[in-house]
């Protein structure tokens, strides 16, 4: 099972995919003037070949880089059904894209062969504008599915790309303490790790520290996305938590608290270090009448060499990822993919394009 989640890069544009075909192969192909008849089908021949795999390695990508469930950790399942509101749509995209990869190979099998009936560069242009045409054209009536992949990765990007294989803590806080998060989060961390996520993540020495979203009170179906990740992720890791309480207000801490206890079945296979933003005595009082044996680990948020301490020595287990957890999960394939495309069908504008460049026809 592969673990590793990384947000998918972009989509190209049908546009951009077929310019590239066009001007980077059919330039050269159709503006020739030929003197070697032979060679110049040995020429479009392996042009032809060259389109084919390009195509396939570039829908091949796409199918590589945006997840498949089958293939994650439980953890990620669920975060990628709370993120993607039509989990249909998005597994028929990629069951279009894994069409394209036969449709390419479709049209280019359907007419390959017969150049072997002809030495004419006419004639051999002509086949050539009608396999590229066909491609051309179905890669345009793909521009809706390039669309929707691109638009699921604005929702992927609400998931952390965490590794995990490496420790990992978590900074938590309620809605009212975002500036305490961040505050800690800037001065504990050595460095940040540079990814697409919303979530930030940093380090500190091999420690993976993760700044989650906000979390408030209320039922679950009242949460914004952002929070359920961060719920749903407490449920699927091991790992140390940071959890931060603002003592400046009675009424915002009793609401803390509230929050705080109805989480809290989340944290039984955690440990959690308490941070509060006031150096007396009254935080310990607090958390006093709240747990009936005092947390170990309670911290002034100034007091960062201890919280470091925390952290660098909490005996870790071997993964981060809960295996215990399991999921029902959709399998993917594009072996079974068959090619729908219809031949004889070229679009008007790529067969223009394609009739300019053929200085037989100037």
């Amino acid at each position: 099972m592969t673990y590793r989640f990384n947000i998918p890069k972009p989509v190209f544009s049908s546009d951009t995919i077929i310019n590239k075909l066009i001007e980077e192969y059919s330039v050269s192909i159709l503006s020739q003037n030929v003197n070697d008849a032979i060679e110049f089908k040995r020429y479009t021949i392996n042009a032809i070949q060259q389109i084919e795999k390009l195509l396939d390695d570039l829908f091949t990508n796409i199918i590589i880089d945006f997840p498949i469930l089958s293939d994650i950790h439980p953890m990620y399942f669920d975060l990628i059904n709370l993120v993607i509101d039509d989990m249909s749509e998005y597994y028929t995209s990629l069951h279009e894209i894994a069409r394209s990869i036969k449709d390419t190979e479709f049209i280019v099998q359907n007419y390959i062969h017969m150049f072997d009936s002809t030495n004419n560069p006419v004639q051999i242009k002509s086949i050539y504008k009608t396999i590229i045409g066909q491609v051309c054209s179905m890669i345009k009536t793909k521009q809706s599915v390039f669309n929707h992949l691109n638009s699921t990765i604005e929702y992927f990007q609400w998931i952390p790309e965490m590794d995990e294989h490496r420790n990992t803590c978590l900074i938590i806080g309620c809605n009212q303490t975002p500036h305490l998060k961040r505050q800690l989060f800037s001065v504990l961390v050595d460095s940040t790790f540079q990814q697409r996520s919303k979530m930030p993540i940093g380090h500190l020495e091999d420690i993976q520290v993760l700044l989650t979203y906000d979390v408030t009170n209320g039922p679950l179906e009242s949460k914004e996305t952002a929070e359920c990740v961060t719920i749903t992720m407490l449920s699927h890791l091991k790992t140390l938590i940071i959890w931060l309480f603002d003592f400046s207000n009675p009424v915002i801490f009793e609401q803390q608290v509230q929050i705080y206890q109805s989480m809290s079945p989340l944290f039984s296979n955690k440990s959690v270090v308490f941070v509060f933003n006031n150096p007396n005595n009254q935080p310990v009082n607090a958390l006093c009448n709240i747990f009936q044996v005092l947390p170990k680990y309670i911290f002034s948020i100034t007091d960062l060499n201890n919280i470091k301490e925390a952290i660098l020595s909490y005996n870790y287990p071997e993964t981060s990822l809960d295996e215990s957890l399991t999921t029902s999960m959709n399998s993917f394939s594009i072996s079974n993919e068959k090619s729908n495309v219809q031949t004889n069908q070229i679009d008007m504008d790529i067969l223009n394009r394609l009739e300019r460049l053929d200085i037989n026809k100037k």
